[in-house]
């Protein structure tokens, strides 16, 4: 129960249950390994039972700018509306406002990576990077929100723009990095997973070189500690049980050598009788 806990929350923060992506992403991310993501996959996606819903995601890297500060970042290209349906992204915002489709030029920064770029909610600040095609992309973002998540990576170079504006800045097109999912059942991870790799290695899709990966693939790190709690576990479990064991072999063999002479003397009661 703690460890079907402990999962959920950690897929209900950013990953989801499933992500749908290029089979060499997980290993070495980049915009080149990157998914075409059309209406006809959409549907296809969402004739799948199990399937709760989705999101399309881009990531990248680039270099913020404000005044004399500059920091390196992750940059999460995010859907607002099909994310609230996959995560709870949005509740992690302390101050401001999330993603919306009305300031699709708005951001949202981690608390650290605001302080050490000395900025504020209101401001304005330029962030570059690579594009899709090799060209340099930058463009100017507000700051319309602050976010913290609780873990280092996300707080310290995290931010999280509007899903149109990374295509705009990273020249995208209809592509994404990956499409993260929710289920209607945690329990229906494996059977969701069979049925969308069936789908996206036919019709149509296989050229794309696409895979699926449940949440311990896309969080490995995670699945390691949740794996080594269980042999620590299972360590400590062999222990106390072979000092059970121990405790009730001595009583049983204190019981057994005490009353020696007593089993002694009730043979040679029967000898006695039948002589």
């Amino acid at each position: 129960g703690t460890y079907a806990k402990n999962i959920t929350l950690a897929v209900n923060v950013f990953s989801g249950y499933l992500q749908l992506q290029h089979k060499k992403f997980q290993d070495n991310p980049s915009l080149r390994k990157s998914i075409i993501y059309t209406d006809d996959l959409k549907q296809d996606l969402n004739s799948i039972s199990e399937v709760k819903s989705f999101t399309p995601r881009i990531y990248s890297f680039g270099l913020l700018g404000y005044e004399d500060n500059s920091v390196g970042a992750a940059l999460f290209g995010l859907d607002p509306d099909s994310e609230k349906t996959v995560t709870n992204l949005n509740t992690k915002v302390i101050e401001g406002e999330f993603l919306r489709d009305e300031a699709i030029w708005d951001i949202v920064v981690g608390h650290k990576m605001l302080k050490n770029l000395g900025a504020q909610i209101g401001d304005t600040i330029v962030i570059l990077s690579n594009g899709f095609d090799g060209s340099m992309g930058n463009e100017k973002f507000r700051i319309g929100g602050i976010s913290r998540m609780g873990t280092t990576e996300f707080d310290n170079a995290s931010v999280f723009m509007h899903f149109k504006a990374a295509q705009h800045l990273l020249s995208m097109g209809r592509k994404v990095s990956v499409v993260a999912f929710s289920l209607n059942k945690p329990d229906q991870i494996d059977i969701a997973k069979q049925r969308i790799d069936s789908l996206v290695n036919s019709k149509g899709y296989a050229d794309q070189n696409l895979s699926v990966l449940d949440w311990g693939e896309v969080m490995p790190s995670f699945k390691q500690s949740i794996d080594f709690d269980n042999i620590s576990g299972l360590i400590f479990m062999g222990l106390l049980v072979l000092v059970v064991a121990f405790g009730i072999v001595n009583t049983i063999l204190m019981s057994v050598t005490e009353r020696f002479k007593e089993f002694g003397h009730y043979e040679d009661a029967i000898d006695k009788n039948e002589h």
